[in-house]
């Protein structure tokens, strides 16, 4: 059985949608910024239903954003695109000691009908260090991914209030992690710069 992949979720402490107690350190601050900025609208829902559509926002996997990012270097590509003509060779791609930045901006729309009451952006800045990752590359896709040392720290913002912090500190990705990804980027609800 393959372990299950580390999420945005995970790595904020965002409780759970079952959590009896959803409000430790951090989010309870998120939820009361929260209740100040729908104070604004007559919102329908009420925030005991809100609350899990904000934090399905936050089940990104983290591997498959560290491959979102590698898939824009040009030696990557390179050995992608080597992959394709030699399908049946099997490559692999060791990665140097390397640091990613990135931000990405979930959002939800409290709709009406189809009027929009109120859109709640976020902000999320991460910064991750990698060391020792490997990526199988085969008929022209990434199709497996051995970790190594992954540290992360980042920032959740809304409405430009840091909502949620998170410190550096290693975070467990399993030793292998399989992937059937293809070199073309596909859209999503965040954007990454």
């Amino acid at each position: 059985m393959a372990e299950p992949t580390v999420t945005l979720r995970q790595v904020f402490s965002i409780p759970s949608d079952d959590a009896k107690d959803r409000s430790p350190g951090q989010w309870k601050t998120f939820q009361e910024t929260l209740a100040q900025e729908l104070k604004s609208i007559k919102c329908p829902v009420p925030m005991s239903e809100l609350i899990p559509k904000i934090c399905e926002l936050f089940d990104i996997g983290v591997p498959s954003l560290l491959v979102s990012w590698w898939k824009a270097a040009e030696d990557l590509q390179t050995i992608i695109e080597e992959s394709k003509e030699e399908p049946e060779a099997i490559r692999y791609l060791e990665l140097a000691e390397h640091t990613i930045d990135s931000e990405h901006r979930p959002y939800l729309e409290v709709r009406i009908k189809k009027a929009s009451l109120k859109k709640i952006e976020f902000c999320i800045r991460l910064r991750f260090r990698l060391k020792g990752f490997v990526l199988k590359i085969n008929e022209g896709r990434i199709k497996e991914m051995k970790t190594g040392l992954c540290e992360v720290e980042g920032t959740v913002e809304c409405e430009k209030a840091t909502i949620l912090k998170k410190s550096r500190a290693p975070i467990h990705l399993p030793g292998t992690v399989p992937l059937e990804v293809s070199p073309v980027v596909t859209s999503s609800r965040s954007e990454a710069v």
